[in-house]
């Protein structure tokens, strides 16, 4: 997988240098506009598909309960892999009798840590989508969110 990547990468690095080549300034920042444009749409196509398929996929497992932790402790919603894995070695740390997360006798860490889990975050929801075990995480709003927005989730008498 990674000789594959590298080869990629060498023939994406050929295919600039070729476009680059000869061309004034003014071409050069017309492509260079274009490269990015098209980045900029295969990255939000991205977070929209990865939003669909968690949506499609959706299960609620131990991540969901992960997720909704974090987001009681800190008001927010975690913006990346990095920030679930930073709250549950603090919570392994801190309280280590009270940490139980394993997925299929794996611990979950070694789960995020995997290639596999793909995440698309916004303010008022974030989505995991996980490729090898086809199943997504949904989860919307926080605490902090629901108090900032009080006409969308009135009190129930």
């Amino acid at each position: 997988m990674m000789r594959y990547k590298s080869i990629l990468m060498k023939r994406m690095l050929n295919l600039f240098v070729w476009l680059f080549q000869g061309c004034s300034l003014a071409n050069k920042m017309k492509w260079s506009y274009l490269i990015i444009l098209c980045l900029m749409l295969v990255s939000c196509q991205n977070t929209e598909t990865i939003r669909r398929k968690a949506i499609r996929y959706k299960a609620h497992s131990e991540l969901n309960n992960i997720i909704e932790y974090y987001s009681m402790c800190y008001y927010k919603l975690p913006k990346s892999v990095d920030d679930i894995v930073g709250f549950l070695n603090k919570w392994k740390a801190q309280s280590p009798n009270t940490y139980t997360y394993s997925i299929s006798g794996r611990d979950i860490m070694d789960e995020l840590f995997s290639n596999d889990l793909q995440m698309a975050t916004y303010d008022d929801s974030l989505f995991i989508f996980n490729k090898h075990r086809q199943i997504g995480c949904v989860v919307y709003g926080h605490p902090l969110y629901w108090f900032a927005h009080k006409d969308e989730y009135p009190l129930i008498d």
